[in-house]
């Protein structure tokens, strides 16, 4: 049930991010303020272009935090198999460098460099089991 909420949540995001996209930051007239951040997380969601990223979760209260960033081809990857983004799964650490592109109150984050860090935990379901 939480991995579908989570799913929705993500897609959710990522519908809102594409539909307000722009492109060609450089124009005249327009101030454009470019920062570099890194985040560190489980992976919600893997495409070719697209990778969404959970940094924080209250599990009290059933919330995901998630953050979604554009994938360009000349992304960095380390310590994935064959240097393939689609190896990645759901709920593996990662740790994401990206670029933060802000013009006109318009945010668009691209990937600079994806860093495996280990798979996702391991979690028993003990539930039924007699001592």
């Amino acid at each position: 049930m939480r991995k579908g909420i989570s799913v929705f949540f993500v897609l959710c995001l990522i519908s809102i991010i594409v539909c307000f996209q722009e492109t060609g930051y450089a124009q005249e007239g327009k101030q454009t303020k470019i920062l570099v951040k890194d985040i560190t997380g489980e992976v919600g969601f893997v495409d070719k272009s697209l990778i969404s990223i959970i940094y924080k979760r209250e599990e009290d209260e059933g919330k995901e935090y998630a953050i979604a960033l554009y994938v360009n081809e000349g992304v960095i990857l380390e310590n994935i198999t064959d240097n393939d983004l689609q190896k990645l799964n759901a709920e593996d650490i990662v740790r994401v460098e990206y670029t933060e592109i802000e013009q006109d109150s318009k945010i668009r984050r691209e990937a600079k460099r994806i860093r495996f860090i280990r798979k996702k935990p391991l979690s028993l379901n003990l539930k039924g089991l007699k001592p």
